[in-house]
């Protein structure tokens, strides 16, 4: 779709405005006045637009528009942080509170009962602001629902940084979910003090979410219903590991989000029952828009309401609206301005990686399909003549695979950036994932629907989707055993990431050129425009340069780097030696491989490390640079102790060595430890309790 500036007024609104939501996440300056100064723009601006007529009074108007919107994207950014409340609870608790809040989500039940909670009152004094609850599950916690109110008794925690390099920050997470502080409470610690206490709409919803899954657990078996459940109804907690690691890797995991794909379906669902409920126009034909809005909205709230169905139905309503007023819809200003309704309802959005790849996505393919669909014309012809099969299978395979590359082109940068890694069978799984999500979701709504009426005729449908399911499963798992299926540990900075968009963007100035020189007619005008083709590939072509040496340079770093990493890992030992793209670490036996990879991923990622050798504290190692026995590692022209339970201090006479790693909260009286080892350094690592590192300290 050829994109025209003048059909975008929101996205010369968007601009100024999001330059300033984003600097107000990086530069936290709340300034309550500000808001005056935004307000005290409009009645300039429309003074302006009155009485100033002219060339210059146009720019002058739009230097000031810009400033306004900038400052509002700034402040409304700033101000979003409940944290800046006068009564925000934490300014209000003194150690062990008594806590009054209300649930204000659907709980998840796994080992805690986990949900979010406003806070009410805090030992009898009113409060504001949001707390992440964990109750120890037991019977009492499993019946709690959105609108309880109960009392908590415990320790109110700020939500901890995280303790590793590189590791996945689930502080700075939820702090875009304005969510800062957390409690684990224990069954004797709380009580309910009242039920039903939410808003009616919200409780309806959460109970017909609610019973939607009861209806889909029944009828499918627990593998069929961890996709289902996500697919249909934006249920993720389900999902095992294996399962998102398989679509993840096939570059299918999408599907198991809730997002424009299914919103798309449901419209056009709503569209086919109305068409057959009016085929005629009558007087109720003029509510068809509101019905197909509002049955948009409820799905996209039953669901959950992430950011990218927020999108789609904030972009649909839009669509629906401007088809019912017959007026051109440009999908780029559509974009826009659902962007910018939903970042001034939650400015946070914009940090929600969901948001990001739903908007890079659909830019994608709304530009770059159409250009990659026309490099491969396929004749098409009726549906209805048996000859014209082959080619119109043809077309809409080839159809399916260029939204999917044009998605992928536009989301590569972001995509490598967070994941680290790039799905060379997306296209195939496309193939798969698209057509069955139509399937799933049509039938999923079937067997939710005839579930509250008739179980029998509830296991029919539940029974056709679990079959397309499971095939769906079985085909992505096997892509994901394909050894071509994914390329791992890209290393991609933010500089790269910029420089990568950069590239983007100077193909697209290329290509937009291109389309003016088919239909340019005079030659000055055609020289003009081959002289900008030529200076947008020189462009490109920089920008490609820059990345590769960036590239090689990360690579000549990472074939030098020598170092030593103790692991911060909640009662577990792993210290790591890294030798160019090597790494061995040494962990006590009992740490499992989940742990280990939570805490390395990220920083082996980074560090661009390509072998990993796990060495038990137990064993004996030997290798070119680095050897380890008795508890003593040698590396780097460095001697490290790790001293647990398992040495003997009373059998050294006398030992020198950089560092004592003290693990496994070992006694030890330090004193005689200094009389008997000579050393530069003493580490104490997270496998210690912190009462014994006071100790020691």
């Amino acid at each position: 779709m050829n994109f025209n500036w003048h059909e975008t007024p929101f996205l010369r609104i968007l601009l100024p405005f999001l330059i300033g939501l984003i600097l107000s996440i990086y530069w936290i300056l709340n300034l309550p006045v500000l808001w005056y100064i935004c307000a005290s723009f409009v009645p300039i601006l429309v003074i302006m637009q009155r009485y100033l007529k002219g060339f210059y009074a146009s720019k002058i108007f739009g230097v000031v528009a810009i400033l306004a919107l900038f400052l509002f994207g700034f402040q409304i950014g700033s101000s979003f942080d409940e944290r800046e409340t006068a009564d925000f609870f934490i300014k209000k608790i003194d150690k062990k509170s008594h806590v009054v809040v209300q649930i204000t989500e659907m709980p998840t039940i796994d080992k805690w009962v986990k949900f979010r909670a406003k806070t009410l009152m805090i030992d009898s004094s009113q409060t504001s602001g949001d707390l992440l609850v964990y109750i120890k599950k037991d019977s009492l916690s499993e019946q709690l629902n959105y609108g309880d109110q109960i009392l908590l008794k415990g320790w109110i925690n700020e939500i901890q940084s995280p303790q590793n390099p590189h590791q996945f920050d689930y502080k700075a997470y939820l702090h875009f979910k304005n969510l800062h502080y957390q409690t684990f409470v224990q069954p004797s610690n709380w009580l309910k003090i009242d039920e039903n206490k939410g808003k009616s709409f919200w409780s309806i919803l959460f109970k017909m979410r609610k019973k939607g899954l009861s209806i889909l657990q029944q009828n499918l078996s627990e593998r069929s219903y961890s996709v289902g459940a996500a697919l249909i109804l934006g249920y993720r907690e389900a999902l095992s590991e294996d399962i998102q690691k398989a679509y993840a890797d096939s570059g299918a995991i999408h599907v198991l989000a809730v997002s424009g794909l299914h919103v798309g379906i449901i419209a056009w669902i709503l569209q086919q029952l109305l068409k057959l409920f009016f085929r005629r126009k009558n007087k109720y034909s003029k509510w068809q828009p509101a019905i197909v809005i509002a049955g948009l909205w409820l799905f996209a709230l039953l669901t959950g309401g992430s950011p990218s169905v927020l999108r789609a139905a904030t972009m649909f309503t839009f669509v629906v609206i401007g088809n019912y007023m017959k007026t051109p819809n440009s999908v780029y200003n559509n974009l826009a301005a659902s962007a910018f309704l939903l970042l001034c309802w939650n400015p946070y959005l914009i940090k929600s990686v969901g948001f990001q790849l739903s908007y890079l996505a659909v830019l994608g393919i709304v530009y770059f399909q159409p250009i990659i669909y026309r490099l491969w014309y396929i004749p098409t012809g009726s549906w209805c003549k048996l000859s014209n099969y082959p080619t119109n299978f043809l077309n809409y395979i080839w159809t399916l695979t260029t939204v999917s590359l044009g998605a992928q082109i536009g989301t590569l940068p972001v995509t490598l950036y967070y994941f680290h890694q790039f799905p060379t069978l997306f296209w195939l799984s496309g193939l798969v994932v698209i057509p069955a999500a139509m399937a799933i979701l049509v039938l999923g709504i079937l067997t939710m629907i005839s579930g509250v009426f008739s179980d029998w005729l509830a296991s029919i449908f539940g029974w056709l989707l679990n079959g397309i399911i499971e095939i769906v499963n079985r085909a992505i798992f096997g892509l994901n055993e394909l050894p071509i299926g994914k390329i791992s540990n890209i290393q991609m900075s933010g500089l790269g990431m910029l420089l990568l968009f950069g590239m983007i963007g100077s193909l697209i100035f290329t290509l937009e050129n291109y389309k003016k020189l088919a239909s340019a007619h005079i030659n000055q005008s055609e020289l003009f425009i081959r002289k900008k083709m030529g200076r947008g590939w020189i462009v490109t072509l920089v920008f490609a340069m820059i990345l590769s040496v960036l590239y090689a340079f990360n690579h000549f770093q990472t074939q030098k780097q020598t170092e030593i990493v103790i692991y911060n890992i909640r009662n577990h030992t792993l210290i790591e030696a890294i030798d160019g793209k090597k790494s061995y670490g040494i962990c006590n036996d009992s740490i499992d491989k989940k742990s280990v990879e939570f805490a390395t991923a990220g920083y082996h990622v980074a560090k661009g490390i390509r072998e990993k050798k796990i060495i038990p504290l137990s064993s004996i190692f030997k290798d070119d640079k680095i050897f380890y026995s008795d508890n003593i590692l040698f590396y780097n022209n460095l001697k490290f102790l790790i001293l647990d339970e398992a040495v003997n201090l009373e059998k050294i006479d006398k030992l020198e060595v950089d560092y004592i790693v003290l693990i496994g909260n070992v006694f030890v009286d330090l004193k005689a430890l200094k009389k008997k080892i000579e050393f530069k350094e003493l580490i104490f690592d997270a496998s210690n309790k912190n009462k014994s590192i006071r100790y020691w300290r």
